[in-house]
């Protein structure tokens, strides 16, 4: 069966804190539809892939696997991997560290599972007051510009993966 969402969740030296992260993505996970997890390891060094490979270790590889990249070539060729090999409809990434809770997927998904738009970001550059659940340790201050304050989620059929892999391959 496909499943509704892929979250991918790239990864570059993250064994402290990968292990809380997917428990969390995991529990949310089950009680939500159909979803697939997809771990890109970044070529890291410091186990990172050992703990994620534990952490989904008896679950089916359709529904949660690990990619691993023998070298780190930076978060965007991890996330482009894993949308690559998502199955669902409806992807999402999301940093390791879970900065953007997993109980706001519905609100980055719903809208393009409505067929309203293609593409959604989430930011913590926002107005405030349209964030169900803040970041621990926020102060709310609003950051402009600031590539650290950005999380993109991304509809990518199957097709349209392959067409940007091959563009992003002839440049």
């Amino acid at each position: 069966m496909m499943p509704d969402i892929s979250i991918i969740v790239p990864a570059y030296n993250e064994a402290s804190r990968l292990a809380t992260s997917l428990r969390a993505i995991l529990g949310y996970l089950r009680n939500h539809g159909t979803t697939e997890l997809i771990v890109v390891d970044d070529g890291s060094q410091d186990g990172t892939v050992e703990v994620a490979l534990e952490s989904i270790r008896g679950l089916s590889p359709h529904r949660a696997r690990v990619i691993r990249c023998a070298v780190n070539r930076g978060k965007g060729f991890a996330v482009l991997a894993g949308l690559m090999a998502a199955r669902a409809p409806i992807a999402l990434f999301t940093d390791a560290d879970l900065s953007t809770p997993v109980t706001e997927i519905p609100k980055i998904t719903e809208r393009i599972a409505r067929g309203e738009c293609d593409v959604t970001f989430g930011s913590r550059a926002v107005d405030r007051s349209l964030i169900g659940v803040h970041q621990p340790g926020d102060s709310g201050s609003k950051r402009h510009g600031s590539a650290r304050g950005t999380r993109a989620e991304y509809r990518v059929s199957r097709d349209r993966a392959g067409n940007l892999a091959r563009q992003s391959a002839q440049r």
